[in-house]
């Protein structure tokens, strides 16, 4: 890429109105943007500062493994994943998300894309 789609393709990644997250196969964080960070804030029991490349997935959102690992599994299978309303309960706050998961090929290997539509976060009871 050149400087100046660098430079876009940042701005763009930075100011989406959207949570956007990559992660590697064994769903460790490679990338994220403030949106995305602001909602595990927000929707899970961990904060915005514990957002980090390298984190794991599920020690971001607790409790979700049984909703979110099989939407992964199709993900690193190849498939693209785009679901309204996926019911997630992290430590005791439910949210729904509308999302999209893509997979990402890197050097032969398959890594996850995600993007949680904005606006379409809501939590629902929870407490």
């Amino acid at each position: 890429m050149d400087l100046v789609t660098d430079f876009l393709s940042e701005l763009l990644f930075d100011h989406m109105p959207m949570g956007i997250a990559i992660f590697d196969a064994e769903l460790r964080l490679q990338r994220c943007n403030p949106t995305w960070a602001e909602f595990i804030d927000r929707y899970t029991p961990s904060s915005a500062d514990q957002v980090v490349p390298g984190v794991y997935f599920f020690d971001l959102a607790p409790g979700t493994e049984a909703q979110a690992m099989p939407i992964f599994e199709r993900v690193l299978a190849g498939e693209v994943v785009c679901q309204e309303a996926v019911r997630l309960e992290s430590g005791g706050i439910v949210s729904y998300w509308d999302v999209v998961f893509t997979p990402l090929v890197k050097d032969e290997t398959v890594e996850v894309g995600s993007a949680a539509r904005g606006g379409r976060v809501e939590v629902r009871g929870g407490g």
